[in-house]
């Protein structure tokens, strides 16, 4: 215990951040469900968590039941109350000709709860919807009406993401050999085939210099694909809620057709076996047994929450982004004058009044050998201990300042 204390005062006291960054790729193989093999029925993958309510799926980087497990994001299916859907596979909208019918309540409040969080509400008290330009323009085309949520785990996102460091990789082309099918078992083989030339590539271009800042959940920019120069807007991006959101139809028309198995579906759902009126007219490399595919509209309207999921999870071939942790420190700058801490608080350093150490020959200086800095409070407690690497000699004739930072 001291017996001997030191008053700090602002100046001995400095508080800093520090901020820390870490690079996370997430590979196609991963991500979009072939760990294990190419032997891995679509929807069947170990490391993909189902959940019973439909409202979402998690993505692990292990068998989710594994104790190595660690989760990565959840995906999320999300449709505005107010847009409709068109039948058509051109990508745009039509109003008012087709409401969302599968899973609707899930779409629609997964896309109310997000958009609660991320954008607000106006001032009666409404919820604003998901603003493709983030201007909350009250233009109902200029509104995402249907999207796609990537919640990435804290885990990878830390504090936040690093603003302008986002890109995502995805097939957009019709059918692409990423998706082909062995037999009739609905197996797939790992994504990333050169084979497909309309890859695209999302990004937060340009956010390092120009972002968002009305949102309630913090700083959040403009997603494109391409670059911010093409004006191809498809989504935003949340630094420190680790969210993206993307658009799935109109802005983003190279990824109007999502490829959902029929082994997916519930046969004669809507009609026929074979899904008469809601599978595109092109089956090009897809086996009879295992159907077509939806252009996205369709998808909103006749797939689950899981079906959609699957089918953009599996067009993924990298998510990448740098992950930001905010240190902070305080530090104290612990000041030993010529004249202080130059006697021992150890009770066998004195005997009375006397040096023990120097005992016959009392008129030499004190010494001592500090090897510990505590920290208390006003009321006398022990708040935090540093210790230091070797003993430092303390004479009346050295003075010396300990830096003590504390990390939080």
């Amino acid at each position: 215990m001291a017996t001997t204390f030191k008053q700090l005062t602002a100046d001995d006291r400095k508080v800093i951040k520090t901020r820390l960054h870490e690079m996370i790729p997430l590979t196609g193989s991963l991500v979009s469900g072939t760990y294990g093999g190419n032997a891995v029925a679509l929807a069947s993958e170990l490391h993909v968590k189902k959940y019973s309510h439909g409202k979402f799926e998690s993505v692990f980087d292990y068998p989710h039941l594994s104790s190595s497990a660690n989760h990565l994001f959840d995906i999320a299916v999300g449709a505005w109350r107010d847009g409709d859907f068109a039948t058509g596979s051109s990508g745009g909208y039509v109003e008012g000709t087709m409401q969302i019918l599968t899973g609707s309540d899930n779409k629609y409040n997964m896309y109310d709860q997000m958009a609660s969080i991320l954008v607000g509400h106006d001032h009666t008290g409404a919820i604003r919807p998901f603003d493709l330009l983030g201007d909350n323009e009250a233009t109902a085309s200029q509104k995402i009406h249907s999207c796609i949520f990537f919640n990435f785990s804290r885990l990878l996102v830390k504090d936040e993401i690093e603003r302008g460091s986002f890109t995502m990789t995805l097939g957009t082309s019709s059918i692409s050999s990423a998706y082909a099918t062995e037999g009739s078992s609905g197996f797939h083989t790992p994504y990333g085939a050169a084979t497909d030339s309309e890859l695209a590539e999302i990004s937060d271009y340009g956010a390092k210099t120009t972002y968002k800042t009305n949102s309630p959940a913090g700083e959040y920019s403009i997603l494109y694909k391409g670059s911010k120069a093409d004006a191809n807007a498809v989504g935003h991006l949340y630094y420190e809620a680790g969210i993206a959101v993307l658009q799935l139809t109109a802005g983003i028309r190279d990824l109007s057709r999502v490829k959902l198995f029929q082994s997916r579906l519930q046969a004669g759902a809507y009609g026929t076996d074979d899904h008469q009126g809601i599978l595109t007219s092109s089956t090009s490399g897809v086996t009879s047994a295992l159907g077509g595919y939806w252009d996205i509209e369709q998808a909103m309207v006749s797939g689950t929450v899981e079906q959609i999921a699957d089918g953009v999870r599996h067009r993924l071939r990298n998510v990448e982004f740098k992950n930001t942790t905010d240190l902070n420190s305080t530090i104290y700058f612990c000041r030993a004058g010529a004249s202080e801490f130059n006697y021992s608080s150890n009770p066998t350093y004195l005997s009375g009044s006397e040096i023990r150490i120097k005992d016959g020959n009392k008129f030499n200086a004190p010494l001592s050998y500090p090897t510990t800095v505590g920290l208390y409070s006003n009321d006398g407690e022990l708040m935090a201990v540093a210790k230091l690497s070797e003993a430092l000699k303390k004479d009346n004739t050295t003075d010396f300042t300990i830096r003590v930072r504390l990390d939080y």
